[in-house]
């Protein structure tokens, strides 16, 4: 200690006029001190004397009152002794490196707090905090806790203040894993009725245990995807500033962006969602390992980019560049994985960020939310803001997709079961309530043979879930899943796929025999009487087999 903390020592064990001190009896000896413990203590005491030599050096009066074990921290708290003039504390701030020098660290952080100055130091034995730790602390978007301080309490954000998000650094210092366990603090939480997500990004690895959780839109990395996304995305947010609609909030988080932007149209969307999307409830989460126009930044983006978490810089200028503002001694940081500065409303803060464990994520609950960006063709049809929205029809058109593009003027010729020619877009999408009959599946296998099955389900029925792409696989002869084989089943309880039938053939089970499976055509095509007997059980078999065909409408339905 300084020469001032010595002099009060030495005041205390020798009395006031300077004689020895009864001593107090010390009583039983307590249990041995752990010695991870004591060597932290010894390592404490090695930095007090040697910051005590530099503080004579430079003729200040320096005392230690406290000192912290961080994560990936040690932060000794030092006061200056008297009445400290200005010239003191300017001194006190802009001595890190020789700080560092006598501590044996490049990596001195001097901050200036209410309750003194700290001396912040790499912990000589760091650890990252989990994803579980941080969780128990996040309440939703006005409590989100993104790491912990430097004495171990949690960082929280309020997302519906500053929505928005960017984590900025080197490679591997934790940026991806911070939001990671951020994401996972919230979806544990909140349920897809409150929040929704989507992950764009390079490597679907990191990812994908996310992918099947109920909240989750999607993981993609495929560049044409990402930026059809952001479209509809964009889309949703000027239906929700026209209706007021906030819920439920959103999430799409772009990891590594300098690369995705260099494969993808992304920053002008996401500039227009970081814009106007926290008022909506939309929120823009992002990690770049550097910042500016040549990593994809456009300025209204990296603007409206105030909240951030920086990992380190290698240099001031750079450390400036990242956190928005200088003086944050972020060059200093990111040593260890999730050592970083939360620079929020421009004030630099350190914190320790959180790993994830993929298996936590792959627990949450599972779920499937609609794609509607994998139900629309988009064009490049751009308005002032430049930003790109989806065509005005979201049925595939001539000019949306060259490749599939159909003759003009063809129009649907149904011939039976055998085929279709002439096969063109309908024009309005047809309703999900029965199995195809003959001649729709003969036109759906006319259509599936020239486009993808999204597009196929996308374009006849206006949007693809597990009763559409159930039912173009009825009429093709395509392999159900389970969830599919549940919707169709819905609407046909007695249906049963027949392998021993050609690909496309429609079965259905006998009304006198169960066991039994019979083509759907041999029902449409049978002699079909005037009038139907309900008190039967022919007449009743009968009609079910006529609405389940489609050839059956209720007057009201017409």
């Amino acid at each position: 200690m300084a020469r001032f903390a010595r002099l009060a020592l030495w005041r205390q064990s020798h009395g006031p006029q300077g004689r020895p001190a009864a001593r107090p009896d010390p009583g039983p000896p307590g249990p041995p001190e752990d010695p991870a413990t004591a060597a932290l203590r010894r390592y404490v005491a090695w930095c007090d004397r040697r910051l005590e030599a530099v503080a004579i050096t430079e003729g200040l009066h320096l005392r230690l009152v406290g000192a912290v074990e961080g994560q990936t921290t040690i932060t000794l708290r030092v006061r200056l002794a008297g009445t400290p003039t200005r010239a003191d504390l300017r001194r006190l701030l802009t001595l890190g490196g020789a700080i560092g020098q006598a501590l044996a660290t490049s990596a001195a952080r001097i901050v200036e707090t209410a309750g003194g100055v700290e001396v912040q130091i790499p912990h000589p034995h760091p650890w990252t905090p989990t994803a579980e730790e941080l969780a128990i602390h996040t309440q939703g978007l006005r409590r989100l806790a993104i790491g912990l301080d430097a004495y171990r309490r949690p960082v929280t954000l309020d997302l519906t203040a500053a929505p928005h998000l960017a984590a900025i650094g080197p490679t591997r210092r934790g940026k991806s894993a911070a939001l990671a366990a951020a994401l996972y603090g919230l979806a544990l939480v909140l349920p897809p009725r409150r929040l929704a997500y989507l992950v764009l990004a390079k490597k679907a690895a990191s990812w994908a245990p996310f992918a099947a959780a109920a909240g989750c839109l999607g993981v993609i990395t495929d560049p044409a995807e990402q930026e059809a996304a952001l479209a509809w995305l964009v889309e949703v947010l000027d239906q929700r500033a026209a209706t007021g609609t906030k819920a439920p909030a959103i999430l799409v988080l772009a990891d590594d962006w300098h690369n995705l932007t260099a494969v993808a149209a992304l920053a002008e969307p996401m500039a227009y969602l970081a814009a106007l999307g926290g008022e909506l409830a939309i929120h823009c989460w992002l990690t770049a390992q550097t910042t500016g126009t040549g990593a994809g930044f456009t300025q209204a983006l990296e603007q409206n980019m105030t909240t951030r978490l920086v990992y380190g810089a290698g240099d001031t200028a750079a450390a400036a560049r990242f956190a928005g503002r200088g003086g944050t001694g972020a060059e200093l940081v990111g040593r260890h994985p999730g050592d970083a500065i939360l620079i929020r409303d421009g004030e630099p803060q350190r914190v320790a960020t959180a790993w994830l464990d993929p298996r936590l994520a792959a627990m949450l609950p599972p779920g499937e939310l609609p794609t509607p960006w994998r139900e629309r063709v988009y064009t490049a049809n751009t308005t002032n803001t430049g930003v790109h929205r989806p065509a005005a029809t979201p049925l595939a058109s001539a000019h949306a997709a060259p490749r599939d593009a159909l003759p003009e003027g063809a129009e649907v010729v149904y011939t039976g079961v055998d085929g279709v020619s002439g096969v063109d877009t309908p024009p309005t999408p047809w309703t999900p309530d029965h199995l195809p009959t003959p001649a729709e599946a003969a036109y759906i296998r006319a259509y599936r043979a020239g486009h993808s099955l999204n597009q196929t389900t996308a374009t006849i029925y206006g949007s693809k879930n597990a009763k559409t792409a159930g039912l173009v696989k009825v009429a093709t002869g395509g392999e159900l899943s389970a969830a599919e084989l549940a919707q169709i089943r819905s609407l046909a309880p007695e249906y049963a796929p027949n392998p021993q039938n050609a690909p496309g053939t429609i079965v259905q089970a006998r009304a006198d025999n169960p066991t039994a499976l019979t083509p759907l055509a041999a029902v449409v095509t049978a002699e079909i009487p005037g009038e139907i007997d309900l008190e039967t059980a022919d007449g009743r078999a009968l009609l079910g087999e006529l609405w389940r065909s489609g050839e059956l409408h209720w007057t009201s339905e017409e």
